[in-house]
């Protein structure tokens, strides 16, 4: 065989790799949608930690900081979304 045609054929098998991931994959608007749904949660949580921290006493500051904590899970749902799927 000649080099030509075996990067052709390397380019062939990589273009149908590629086409049969993109069959695999999900609905991208629905993995889109559910991005959107983490990235507010997340926000939310962050925002209401905050607030918590702040506003409650020194003895319970602990609360905040859980709270910002299960927004930083939820932020870490969302990457494995965007990332694997």
């Amino acid at each position: 065989m000649e080099r030509e045609e075996i990067e052709r054929l390397l380019e062939e098998a990589g273009r149908q790799a590629r086409g049969e991931k993109k069959q695999q994959s999900n609905n991208p608007a629905q993995r889109e949608k559910l991005r959107g749904v983490l990235n507010g949660a997340f926000l939310a949580l962050a925002a209401a930690g905050l607030v918590a921290y702040f506003a409650l006493p020194d003895e319970r500051r602990w609360i905040g900081i859980a709270i910002v904590g299960a927004g930083m899970v939820v932020k870490t749902a969302e990457l494995v979304v965007r990332f694997m799927f």
